[in-house]
């Protein structure tokens, strides 16, 4: 049930409390993102780019943090940025394990999420180009880090 449009499905995963493991081939992951209108990739801390590049091959377009690893692949002409402000916690230990410094993290303008969701949703040829650029910059520049596994199944899934 989505407040914001009740056309809109959402899904929403508790990434601090829970865990969720599985193993999909690329086969099966390519037909999950071609299932997909965008992908939302907000994170806390530095990451992979890897569903970045895995959805950006799949011509899906991206919703993804400002600041930090995104800004390796992404650029304003082909991903929607969440605005983020980058603030250092109180955390000295994870685990029982001693940081050397305090962590620091970013945190996504919930708000402004909200907004590129419907940004997508209404201007959807918006969206579509910028899935295009994407794919484009995927094949360019990143295409031997991509696991050209996705790349070829999603090839293969839209043609079944």
């Amino acid at each position: 049930n989505n407040p914001l449009n009740p056309n809109i499905q959402t899904v929403f995963f508790d990434y601090m409390r829970s865990s969720f493991t599985a193993v999909y081939d690329a086969d099966s992951i390519a037909k999950i993102y071609n299932y997909c209108d965008c992908f939302v990739y907000p994170y806390k801390s530095e990451g992979s780019v890897l569903n970045l590049l895995e959805a950006m091959s799949c011509e899906l377009p991206v919703i993804t943090t400002r600041e930090g690893v995104s800004k390796e692949i992404c650029n304003e002409e082909n991903a929607y940025f969440i605005n983020c402000n980058y603030v250092r916690t109180e955390i000295e230990n994870i685990d029982g394990f001693e940081l050397v410094d305090k962590l620091s993290e970013f945190q996504n303008d919930k708000e402004h999420l909200k907004q590129l969701l419907l940004q997508v949703y209404n201007n959807q040829s918006e969206a579509k180009l910028k899935g295009i650029k994407g794919r484009e910059t995927v094949f360019r520049e990143m295409h031997s880090l991509c696991g050209s596994g996705i790349i070829q199944s999603r090839e293969k899934a839209e043609t079944e």
